[in-house]
């Protein structure tokens, strides 16, 4: 916006703003008909800079609300007008308070006496709506629309290879040292460091490839005198003695042994596989990527169970690790959390066993970090609870609640005829239609 000299101006001072359509400044000053160039003023008037910059956010955001060609932003974000108390401002509301958390007096939209949008309103329709459009255009786009702004594609793919390389290292690592520490319990060698077992294990890698490959050394290993000396085969030249101290092993044929070093060397594999398997698997959630097909087949038949088959048994409670899609396996039956699972369909559903619990932190016992989406828990009376669930926890890390989520669930329930309770931040209480 241009800026004025004050109308007969006695000596070079500060410019003004002048109001749109006056001959007058924000300040109440006549300005000049025609703006000055900076080089002939010494600042600009502070009571004007501020109301020409309230004007002109007031006017952004009204610009943000409408659209020539199509719906408001209130209208593509499904909420209202409202106002709270005496305020200027007008708010966007989807339930009893508006978007910025406060709560709502009355329904009005904009006018004379309240020309102004709240800001944080403007931000989280935004953000409401933008979440709408990618869930109308695909369910699972819904899951990653946290991420859809912050994470570039390229770059995630090239930091998961990596990550998994690095996983991979690890793992090669690791199931050395343990078949280093197996070989020397195998052996009874006097080793009192792991490091020890590493370069014993070493020597025995060393010797069974030297001794395979026909050399000349695999000739003469084991074959010594009585007097310390080791005898080279003939064109090797003379004797030498060896100055090193004997080492003593003793060996040990118990097969109950060595059956307990193997089964407990294959858990150890197959529990740092796990782990680095369910480490991998929530790095790729995390930035949105797919997750590994081989990853993904070893984290199912680790963690997916085929259901029992069924029989009937008058008087026993029968338990199982099944899981079902949407709701627990003991629920798969209850009407209302049938026709919940039914209105969200569309949607994606949380597979769980009757043993998830979605409070669990990594690593309790409970915990499913598998379980990916929506799940329903009917609380009787045709009234149920909707989770929003990853990695098997129903709230961020950082303990918030997966907001855009709840919504989109809780407007496909509306959508379907039933009714949401208000003031609802961790899940959607929602009562089946009658």
């Amino acid at each position: 916006m241009d800026l004025y000299r004050p109308a007969n101006p006695r000596s070079r001072g500060a410019g003004h703003y002048r109001r749109p359509g006056t001959s007058a400044s924000y300040c109440g000053r006549t300005v000049e008909a025609t703006p000055i160039e900076h080089r002939y003023i010494t600042g600009v008037c502070q009571q004007c800079a501020k109301a020409e910059q309230r004007d002109r956010v007031a006017a952004e955001q009204v610009a943000a609300d409408r659209s020539i060609d199509g719906p408001t932003l209130a209208e593509r974000a499904g909420v209202r007008y409202a106002r709270v108390g005496k305020g200027r401002r007008v708010h966007y509301s989807n339930n009893d308070d508006t978007l910025c958390g406060r709560e709502v007096t009355e329904y009005d939209g904009l006018d004379e006496q309240a020309p102004e949008l709240c800001a944080p309103c403007v931000r989280a329709a935004e953000e409401r709506a933008y979440a709408l459009a990618l869930a109308a255009r695909s369910p699972l786009a819904a899951a990653a629309v946290q991420f859809a702004e912050t994470v570039e594609q390229a770059d995630t793919e090239a930091h998961l290879d990596h990550a998994e390389e690095q996983a991979a290292a690890a793992f090669a690592d690791t199931t050395r040292t343990v078949e280093a520490v197996e070989h020397a319990e195998q052996v009874e060698a006097r080793v009192a460091t792991v490091e020890d077992a590493e370069a014993l294990y070493a020597t025995q890698l060393i010797t069974e490839a030297d001794a395979n490959a026909g050399t000349w050394r695999g000739e003469w290993i084991g074959e010594h005198t009585d007097d310390g000396l080791f005898e080279l085969p003939a064109d090797q030249g003379a004797l030498f003695t060896s100055t090193a101290e004997p080492l003593v092993v003793r060996m040990s044929q118990d097969p109950d042994t060595l059956t307990r070093i193997k089964a407990k060397a294959t858990a150890d594999r197959e529990a740092y596989r796990a782990e680095t398997d369910d480490r991998i698997a929530t790095e790729h959630h995390a930035y949105g990527a797919p997750v590994p097909a081989a990853v993904q087949a070893r984290i199912d038949a680790r963690t997916t169970a085929p259901a029992p088959a069924r029989r009937v048994i008058e008087g026993v409670i029968v338990s199982h690790n099944g899981t079902t899609p949407g709701t627990a396996p003991k629920h798969s039956t209850d009407e209302d959390a049938r026709a919940a699972v039914a209105a969200l369909a569309p949607l994606r559903l949380a597979e769980v066993t009757d043993h998830t619990d979605v409070t669990a932190n990594p690593g309790d016992p409970d915990h499913t970090p598998s379980a990916w989406g929506f799940l329903v828990d009917p609380r009787g009376h045709g009234r149920v609870a909707v989770y929003w669930i990853e990695a098997g926890r129903y709230v961020r890390p950082s303990g918030q609640p997966f907001a855009v989520e709840l919504e989109i669930g809780a407007d496909k329930l509306r959508k379907a005829g039933w009714t949401i309770e208000p003031h609802t931040h961790r899940c959607v209480m929602a009562h089946r239609p009658a």
